[in-house]
């Protein structure tokens, strides 16, 4: 079923509006505006914070819908890592190499027609329509929020202290976030014995699947 443009502009409002603002640090909706802005709201910007799989897929499809709306992509890591089908990457597959899941963002923005800033959002201001973060302000007609996911520790594991839940995180990486975590798991699997076996049992409750 194909997506008419306005649609596709209306969704992102909502995706804006439902998204959990609260969980983002530095909300506010009474501070002082900044002196200057790197870049201007014009009508029909959108604003996104996060360069994740969802984040570069909002921008890369309101880009191809409509090409009149400004779109700029917020990200505070430098290189984009893929989670999904990194599986093969761990699981040794000849096929697949840590270089097939790195990309730069700058590549895909050019391709589309949207700006990358790299910067880490410290501010988010809803009722001005504005955002600061680490590389400069920005203001907004539409904010998108897809800052992906975060670990949870401390729910999952209610007994456990701050030191043990440091030291298993170290230890046993989850790598459900891409970078190092990876990286540190990979090796791990490279230096099991042949004939060991891992058994990953599923957690209680609600719980996100493994890419």
């Amino acid at each position: 079923m194909s997506m008419e443009r306005r649609d596709l502009f209306k969704l992102a409002g909502v995706a804006a509006a439902v998204a959990a603002v609260p969980a983002v640090t530095g909300c506010a909706s009474g501070s002082a505006a900044p002196a200057s802005f790197v870049k201007k709201a014009s009508g029909k910007s959108v604003v996104i914070i996060g360069g994740g799989w969802g984040g570069l897929t909002m921008a890369k499809e309101l880009r191809k819908q409509d090409k009149s709306i400004d779109v700029t992509v917020v990200e505070k890591k430098d290189i984009f890592m893929s989670c999904p089908v990194s599986n093969l990457y761990l699981g040794g597959l000849e096929s697949m190499s840590l270089a097939q899941l790195t990309h730069d963002f700058y590549a895909p923005a050019k391709a589309h027609g949207y700006t990358f800033i790299q910067g880490e959002v410290t501010e988010i201001n809803r009722a001005s329509k504005y955002i600061n973060t680490t590389s400069g302000a920005l203001s907004y007609d539409i904010l998108v929020l897809s800052p992906g996911i975060a670990y949870d520790y401390e729910k999952q594991f209610p007994t456990w202290d701050a030191a043990k839940i440091s030291q298993v995180a170290h230890a046993c990486p989850a790598a459900l976030m891409p970078g190092s975590e990876h990286l540190a798991l990979k090796r791990q699997l490279d230096g099991m014995d042949d004939g060991n076996v891992i058994i990953v049992p599923p957690a209680k409750g609600k719980f996100r699947c493994p890419p």
